[in-house]
């Protein structure tokens, strides 16, 4: 309970810390009367601020024990500074505006609460209990947001309020994904005064929690900051790793079996992890004048980039003409003309394979037929292709029985299954290590994973409408994907981990139709730009269609 402050004398008025201060030598008692008139003037905006449907002047008054007068030119200054708004309809008072943007300014981590809000109520919907959101300050955590709960009885944490971080789930949760080096540091300046019985008074005891945190995956409070409460807490991690905070679920002891408590542990977990991958940075952007056009001649259809280090060159088909091109950064030629139409071109240690609808076509690397060519014996045509590391070829076809496969072809033209999938898939591409397929469908805009071994299809991000139609995929030695969007003057990197869009590269036409990844040193980015649906109309000054380059610069160590 707050507890009453002498009421002030009526005919007295502000006083003044300062210049006017020092001039009449009485220093400390003018101290004094100013520090009583700030905390009066905190009491009465406290008083608005945990008020949610405002609170009226007679209630400010006797809340805080002040004469009306006081109250009144307490307000007013509150008003004039937009600390404090006046509701016309209820004659109520409420937070102002600056209130506001103050704290959003001094915001701690507005991106993790926005990101965790919708995490936060599917939680409190589900389970019935409070969520927090925790940040660690010092040797506290401090809870940043809450949705409380359908239990009234139950005694919750303030948005603002800080505990000690060792009798905390929250708080044992992020020692636990500390380093040794800085936790132990931490631990050693710990107060061990304990809370309630069950509170930690040594640091053999809390190092002894934290292994067992780290064996869960999530922490308890077993009434250890409080008797009668208990809490799960699980940690955030964002998209590199990086500890941005915690998140839990508290209610009466009672409510909170071992057994609900090991399915709250579950499902924060998984929470935690969707809150991580929703914490994207910043978006990287590349302009469009960083990327070059190759010189070379004309070509409308540009389709199917592929790097050859056996060559250390780039291959690409135009579509429009059916003519085979070999690129390096300084000059594009035309080196064969197609007898095929193609769906895809890869480039081997030992030459080419265009991807057609009756099989593969193999080449040399100068484009003349090289071996034995196979033949897919009555199979259906593929839609998209690409070629693993180890050499299988991979691709996908309508299933007869519905939906498409995505299946590895060998060598006598059989087809072994892989996955099976509803989503009409239109691009492939496996990473380089081989450990990871990534497709994507250009109808819904979905990029989907898949793993070798694992019949699970995963899915990986959503590409909007409104950002292109997604062409072609190619994978980078740093685990992104990278998504050309047909009609979005644009390619993009996505994380594999967790389907954020990094990186948005400009482009000086609308239509990419491929993206590859490769150049001696493995940085150089190619992109295939075809003509539009309205390349009639185009203008003479605009920029040419064909092969473009983009220099990526080194991953750093």
């Amino acid at each position: 309970m707050r507890r009453a402050r002498p009421a002030p004398a009526a005919a007295s008025s502000l006083p003044h810390i300062g210049q006017r201060a020092r001039m009449t030598g009485d220093m400390s008692e003018n101290t004094r009367k100013a520090t009583g008139t700030i905390e009066r003037a905190l009491d009465v905006l406290e008083a608005i601020g945990t008020s949610p449907k405002g609170v009226t002047f007679a209630e400010i008054a006797q809340q805080v024990q002040l004469p009306r007068t006081t109250a009144y030119r307490m307000l007013s200054g509150l008003i004039e500074r937009n600390l404090v708004r006046r509701e016309s309809t209820r004659r109520a008072y409420r937070l102002g505006f600056g209130a506001l943007q103050l704290s959003r300014e001094s915001h701690p981590a507005p991106q993790l609460v926005v990101a965790a809000n919708i995490e936060l109520n599917y939680l409190r919907a589900i389970t019935g209990e409070t969520t927090s959101l925790w940040v660690r300050d010092g040797l506290e955590v401090i809870a940043l947001e809450r949705a409380r709960g359908a239990h009234r009885s139950q005694a919750d944490t303030h948005v603002g309020q800080g505990r000690l971080l060792h009798v905390t789930a929250a708080g044992k949760a992020l020692l636990a994904a500390m380093r040794t080096g800085e936790r132990n540091p931490l631990l050693s300046r710990l107060p061990m005064t304990p809370f309630t019985p069950n509170s930690a008074t040594s640091r053999e005891q809390v190092n002894a929690m934290i292994a067992t945190v780290k064996e869960r995956g999530y922490a308890i409070d077993d009434e250890e900051s409080r008797l009668g409460a208990r809490c799960v807490a699980a940690v955030i991690r964002d998209m590199q790793g990086v500890v941005r905070g915690a998140l839990s679920l508290s209610g009466a002891t009672e409510r909170f079996t071992p057994e609900r408590m090991a399915a709250f542990g579950t499902e924060l977990t998984e929470a935690a992890q969707r809150i991580g991958e929703r914490l994207a940075g910043a978006v990287e952007v590349t302009h469009d004048d960083q990327v070059a056009r190759v010189p070379g001649p004309p070509a409308t259809g540009g389709d199917f980039a592929t790097w050859s280090a056996a060559r250390n060159a780039w291959y690409w088909i135009d579509t429009a003409t059916a003519t085979l091109h070999r690129a390096t950064q300084e000059q594009d030629q035309r080196i064969a003309t197609l007898t095929v139409a193609a769906r895809g071109l890869h480039a081997t240690p030992m030459g080419l394979e265009v991807v057609h609808a009756e099989g593969i076509l193999r080449l040399d690397f100068d484009g003349q037929p090289a071996a034995r060519q196979l033949d897919r014996r009555g199979q259906p045509a593929p839609i998209a292709a690409c070629v693993q590391p180890d050499g299988r070829e991979w691709q996908v076809t309508p299933d007869p029985a519905g939906g498409y496969r995505i299946a590895t072809w060998l060598h006598t033209g059989i087809a072994v299954p892989g996955w099976r999938i509803d989503d009409r898939i239109d691009a492939l591409c496996w990473n380089p290590a081989g450990t990871r397929l990534f497709a994507a469908s250009a109808t819904t805009g979905t990029l989907y994973e898949m793993r070798p071994g694992d019949a699970r299809i995963r899915r990986l991000a959503v590409v909007p409408k409104a950002s292109g139609e997604v062409r072609s995929l190619a994978a980078d030695a740093q685990g992104d994907v990278w998504v050309a969007l047909h009609g979005g003057w644009a390619v993009a990197r996505v994380s594999a981990e967790g389907g954020m869009m990094q990186e948005v590269v400009g482009l000086p036409l609308a239509w990419p139709t491929s993206v590859a990844v490769g150049g001696s040193d493995g940085q150089q980015l190619a992109i295939t730009i075809a003509a539009g649906p309205d390349a009639t109309e185009q203008h003479a000054d605009a920029p040419e269609t064909g092969l473009y380059l983009l220099e990526r610069p080194a991953p750093a160590k």
